[in-house]
């Protein structure tokens, strides 16, 4: 018996020191500095200049994944993927409805909501009118179709 707990007393020691040796390689979640995170949260979804912006026009997305494409569903998934999923684009069109923290806007005059974008800051529409021109800058999201439309996040207004 005595040889017995000797081999279990070595098990332990050898098992609590590969514990720490794997912690001590391991970055405590205490020692996380939140602000670096939220820096680099930052840079991922604000572009630094406009020159970020993809020069994909509305009607380009439109024919390529929107209600005029005449491509399969499988190879528009494909190229929304590829081509404008997350990607930054500067638009313009007329406001059809707006909030504080989202706005719809009729891109081709024909009347109803081609994209619907919410805000990086929750109050940025807070002025907007319906009927007004407004150019944004924003990241692409979801593609449109004929009866909804394209879906973005992280809208700044460019020109009013």
């Amino acid at each position: 018996l005595a040889w017995m707990a000797f081999i279990i007393y070595i098990l332990t020691i050898e098992i609590n020191e590969m514990k720490e040796t794997q912690t001590a390689q391991t970055t405590p979640l205490s020692k996380i500095d939140v602000n670096e995170i939220k820096k680099a949260k930052a840079a991922q979804t604000i572009p630094l200049s406009e020159l970020d912006a993809s020069s994909y026009t509305y009607q380009d997305a439109n024919n390529d994944v929107g209600c005029d494409s005449k491509y399969t569903e499988n190879l528009q998934r494909a190229i929304f993927q590829r081509n404008y999923q997350n990607k930054w684009f500067i638009w313009y069109g007329i406001i059809e409805k707006a909030n504080s923290d989202f706005v719809d806007l009729d891109v081709d005059n024909f009347g109803s909501a081609d994209i619907s974008v919410k805000f990086a800051d929750p109050d940025a529409g807070t002025m907007l009118m319906k009927g007004d021109r407004l150019t944004i800058r924003f990241q692409m999201k979801k593609p449109g179709g004929c009866i909804l439309p394209f879906r973005g996040k992280n809208a700044q207004i460019i020109n009013l």
